[in-house]
C-alpha cells in the first residue's frame, strides 16, 4: 500500500509498505532432503514438511519518498526502501540434489605401485575399475557412505536477502535549454548467501606439516563435503552521479554523464571466485576461509565518464 501526500505547493511525501512472502524451493513429490549437523543425519521432506527450511514471514518493505521544488526551475528529491531477494543463484534447489534423491559422489584415485589383484595393472586403473559398485546408487545409499558424497546443507532459519536503497537528487534548469542533474545513490545487502564448505580443513601448524586431512577437519571429521548456504554476506555501494544535458535550437543535442562509486561486499555472488581448494564447491569458492569470512571483505573503486 501507498500514498502521496501533497503537503504544499512545493513539497510532496510518498509514503508506502510492502509485505512480501514467498515459500522456500520445495520438489513436487518432496524429493528434497537437507542435513542435519546436529544429528549427522539428513532430515527429508514430507507433506508436513516440504521444505526442510522454515519460510519467512517477516518481510516488510517500508518505502518513503519526498521531493521539494526550491524554485521553479530547481527541485531536490530523495527516498529510501527496502525489498527482499527469495531466490538466489544456489537456492535451496540444492537440496534436491541430496541424498538419497540424487548422489553427488567423490572418489579419489591415485596411481598403484603395486599389481591390482584383479586385472593385475600397475599405475591408473581405467574409468569402470576405479570407482567401486553402486556407488551414485540413491537405492543403496547410506549415511556411512556421507565421505564420499557432497551433503548439502542450508540452515533451518535462513533469513531472506534484505537489500536498503535510497538515493537523494538536484535538478535544475539553466536558461531553457539546459539541464543539470547531480545524485548520490547508495544500497546495502545484508544476509546474502555465499556457498562454502563447513568442513573445510585447517591449515597444516608447520610448513612441512603432515597432518592428514581428517585430522584437521574442524567440525564434522566423518563428512568431507558438507556445502552450505548461510546468510552471512554483506554489501555496500555509494555512487555519485551527475548528468549535463544540452539543446540547441539546430537539433544538435549533448549529453555528459560521470560516475563514481565504490563498492563493498564479502562474496559478492555464489560460485564466483576462482582457484581450487578444499573448500570450493565445483572449484569455485564464495569465500576463501569459511571460518574467517569476514577477511574477504574488498572493494574495488569505479569511475565512468560518457
Amino acid at each position: 500500500m501507498q500514498d502521496d501526500w501533497k503537503v504544499n505547493h512545493r513539497l510532496t511525501i510518498n509514503l508506502g509498505l510492502r509485505y512480501e512472502y514467498a515459500t522456500p524451493i520445495y520438489e513436487a513429490n518432496n524429493q528434497l532432503s537437507n542435513f542435519n549437523p546436529a544429528t549427522l543425519s539428513m532430515v527429508l521432506a514430507t507433506s508436513a514438511n516440504r521444505y526442510t527450511v522454515n519460510p519467512n514471514k517477516e518481510d516488510l518493505g517500508p518505502r518513503i519518498g519526498a521531493a521539494l521544488s526550491l524554485t521553479h526551475n530547481t527541485v531536490l528529491r530523495g527516498g529510501f526502501g527496502i525489498s527482499y531477494s527469495h531466490w538466489n543463484r544456489t537456492g535451496s534447489s540444492y537440496l534436491t540434489l541430496n541424498a538419497p534423491y540424487g548422489i553427488d559422489a567423490l572418489q579419489m584415485v591415485y596411481p598403484s605401485t603395486t599389481p591390482n589383484a584383479a586385472t593385475g595393472t600397475i599405475g591408473y586403473l581405467n574409468t569402470e575399475a576405479s570407482f567401486p559398485a553402486n556407488m551414485a546408487n540413491p537405492a543403496t545409499w547410506d549415511i556411512a557412505d556421507a565421505p564420499n558424497v557432497a551433503l548439502q546443507y542450508m540452515p533451518v532459519n535462513s533469513p531472506d536477502t534484505q537489500v536498503r536503497s535510497w538515493f537523494y537528487q538536484g535538478s535544475a534548469k539553466w536558461a531553457t535549454i539546459c539541464w543539470s542533474i547531480w545524485a548520490y545513490v547508495g544500497n546495502s545487502g545484508i544476509n546474502e548467501v555465499f556457498f562454502n564448505d563447513i568442513n573445510q580443513a585447517a591449515p597444516q601448524t608447520t610448513a612441512g606439516g603432515s597432518a592428514s586431512l581428517q585430522s584437521r577437519i574442524f567440525q564434522l571429521p566423518r563428512f568431507w563435503f558438507d556445502y552450505r548456504h548461510p546468510a552471512l554476506g554483506y554489501s555496500h555501494y555509494n555512487g555519485l552521479q551527475t548528468k549535463v544535458e544540452q539543446r540547441f535550437t539546430s537539433g544538435l543535442y549533448l549529453l555528459n554523464s560521470f560516475t563514481w562509486s565504490k563498492a563493498i561486499d564479502i562474496a559478492a555472488q555464489s560460485l564466483d571466485g576462482g582457484g581450487n581448494c578444499n573448500n570450493c564447491g565445483n572449484g569455485i569458492p564464495s569465500v576463501q576461509n569459511v571460518y574467517d569470512w569476514q577477511a574477504d571483505r574488498a572493494y574495488p573503486h569505479t569511475t565512468s565518464v560518457r
